[in-house]
């Protein structure tokens, strides 16, 4: 009996467990077969049958995965999803959709990706060898993320408020590109510097408004102040308008009593200086001896 060797043992055993799957007739080995498989199916083809999602293209799964549209906010392509052919895939009329993510662990084959009315669009980001991507006007569009993909040209003009911008691994990307993102973190940059230039004259607008309104708020105060004065002097000066019309009254009456004064004082004195008269006559007569008599004549 001739004795093989242990190389040989294995080989005769691998051959004996050979089979072939009863769908694309590959052989596959008994030996290595899942248990639980009920089948003879080669893996491909047994996760054919059992994962529909890998039965469709990419578009036939966007459609059954997404059947509402008004209602997604977010379109994923899921790890262990691999599309049996290669094609287009379009995204359209998603009014709500904010993100989409496209990325090569999915196994997706790509040859054109077009985006049509996703106006919320906010964050695209694929990692995948597309050869085109067509979108319309995305104007809230600020991350794009473009990786390993084979992409000669894209317009992103159409993306009015794209703030960040990656496209790695893009070897085949026209160099005017590469200039225009640099010319956009230039830009970034010098907007930057104007915003902080801007904040600045805005602080220095606000201080001088404060100095301002204080200044004004001093102003008033004085102003007041001023009015107060006004309207007491004014009361004052009524006051002495007052007093100067009740002293001239006064004076008036003052100069009347004078003058009734004066007058009386002017018949007391024509009284007196008759009395006298008429005494030194009398103090005449009685030095002469003679006997007075009045003078009735007078």
């Amino acid at each position: 009996m001739k004795i093989r060797s242990r190389p040989e043992r294995e080989r005769e055993r691998e051959q004996n467990n050979m089979t072939k799957c009863s769908k694309c007739e590959k052989r596959i080995n008994l030996f290595t077969y899942p248990v639980g498989r009920t089948n003879s199916l080669c893996s491909e083809c047994f996760a054919k049958e059992n994962n529909p999602n890998n039965m469709v293209s990419a578009q036939e799964y966007l459609n059954q995965k997404y059947p509402n549209k008004e209602g997604v906010k977010s379109i994923v392509f899921e790890s262990n999803y691999q599309a049996t052919q290669s094609g287009d895939l379009l995204i359209a009329d998603f009014p709500n959709l904010i993100k989409i993510l496209l990325d090569n662990r999915a196994k997706l084959s790509i040859a054109k990706l077009e985006i049509r009315n996703c106006p919320q669009l906010s964050c695209l980001k694929v990692r995948n060898q597309i050869n085109e991507l067509v979108t319309d006007n995305l104007p809230n569009l600020t991350e794009l993320y473009l990786l390993n993909s084979n992409l000669t040209f894209f317009d992103i003009s159409k993306y009015p408020k794209l703030l960040r911008l990656n496209c790695e691994s893009n070897s085949n990307l026209t160099p005017p590109l590469q200039t225009l993102l640099q010319k956009i973190q230039t830009q970034e940059k010098e907007n930057q510097t104007k915003i902080t230039h801007l904040e600045q004259e805005l602080q220095s607008w606000k201080d001088l408004k404060e100095e301002l309104t204080t200044e004004l708020n001093q102003l008033k105060q004085q102003k007041e102040n001023l009015e107060t004065n006004i309207q007491e002097l004014h009361n004052k000066d009524f006051q002495k308008t007052q007093d100067l019309e009740n002293q001239q009254a006064e004076i008036k009456q003052l100069q009347s009593k004078i003058t009734l004064l004066e007058q009386q004082k002017n018949s007391y004195q024509t009284k007196f200086n008759n009395s006298l008269q008429f005494i030194k006559e009398v103090r005449k007569s009685l030095a002469q001896g003679e006997e007075w008599k009045p003078n009735l004549a007078k």
